[in-house]
């Protein structure tokens, strides 16, 4: 057997004082722990991220959420992979405050019907399509989007998201831009129904 060539530690001390700097910046934070906190141990993130008051943490599928939620961390926990939500992820969301990520129509209905039909109330996150073409409602959806939820009392959106795409690239930033600007149309669109939801870019 070859022994792999490149290992990567985490120094959980290192994480925490990292954690606490952004924190007393004002930052609120949503650090994404899925597929086992990229292999570095969920159970010892979600550990660090509860001892810290980190209020947010994002996760892959809804099962890798329940993970995190079962080992204790008691904040808003975002599932980002986007399915069409499952009657049996809505039981597990609603089992859990788990959050799924809606970002089209058909993920829109589902979560209404299933949320419905098991008399629950559900928080979402809402996708924006800034700009990347692949998931996320567009701009010129989002007046509808906000009618729809505002109809639909079951459901809260309690955060909308989008990705930038070429943020570490300074040569596009113009790109990044006329992201922002997608962005916080949408969320200005969105506030005038949920003037409580927040948003994360």
């Amino acid at each position: 057997m070859t022994e792999p060539s490149c290992q990567v530690r985490i120094h959980w001390d290192h994480f925490r004082r990292n954690l606490d700097t952004l924190m007393q910046k004002g930052h609120t934070l949503m650090p994404v722990i899925k597929a086992d906190a990229y292999g570095h141990g969920v159970r010892e993130a979600a550990g660090v991220l509860e001892e810290a008051g980190t209020g947010w943490a994002a996760a892959g599928t809804m099962k890798e959420a329940a993970t995190i939620r079962q080992c204790g961390f008691s904040g808003h926990i975002v599932a980002l992979l986007s399915r069409i939500p499952t009657d049996e992820d809505v039981r597990l969301a609603l089992a859990l405050r788990l959050s799924p990520l809606i970002h089209n129509w058909e993920g829109l209905h589902a979560v209404k019907a299933a949320v419905q039909s098991l008399q629950g109330h559900l928080d979402i996150a809402v996708k924006v399509d800034t700009g990347m073409h692949r998931l996320g409602f567009p701009l010129s959806d989002m007046e509808k989007v906000a009618e729809f939820l505002a109809e639909t009392p079951e459901l809260t959106p309690l955060v909308q998201v989008s990705h930038f795409a070429v943020a570490d690239d300074p040569v596009k930033s113009e790109y990044t831009k006329r992201q922002c600007d997608i962005f916080y149309s949408a969320a200005e669109i969105m506030h005038r129904r949920f003037p409580d939801m927040r948003c994360s870019l």
